[in-house]
């Protein structure tokens, strides 16, 4: 059975992980001086409660020090297909608007500047609009 399964709801960290998946205005965790192996296990278990919740898989994205505006919302690249150079739209780790995701950020202190921004505006947001590079999503 998984790591996480083994800890029970009686836990009070679990129990406020638990109260953030069913409760959609709670979904901002944030961890002080916690290991990565802590901040792991928390992610993991906070993706599969959300799963339960949401009903569909949650993908797990995590934020470091060096994403740039592509990283994070897409950009154009370069596809050889039948030896030929295409241009085709990549979507960035917050722009895919298929999928439910789990962002983590290991350390909030160096974040890079681009995705400090993107926090700053997707917090407490119900949905984001992205105009880029003549892709609109939302």
């Amino acid at each position: 059975m998984a790591k996480s399964l083994e800890l029970s709801l009686t836990d009070s960290f679990t129990r406020s992980l638990a109260c953030a998946a069913i409760t959609p205005g709670l979904r901002s965790i944030l961890l002080f001086d916690s290991s990565l192996e802590v901040l792991e296990l928390a992610a993991q278990i906070t993706a599969e409660m959300l799963e339960v919740v949401v009903g569909y898989p949650v993908r797990t994205v995590y934020l470091s020090t060096f994403e740039a505006e592509d990283n994070l919302w897409g950009g154009w690249e370069l596809a050889t297909q039948s030896q030929k150079q295409l241009l085709q739209w990549k979507p960035g780790l917050l722009a895919n608007d298929s999928e439910f995701r789990l962002v983590i950020i290991p350390d909030l202190t160096k974040l890079s500047l681009p995705a400090a921004r993107a926090c700053v505006v997707l917090m407490g947001a119900d949905v984001a609009h992205l105009e880029r590079h003549g892709q609109q999503t939302q």
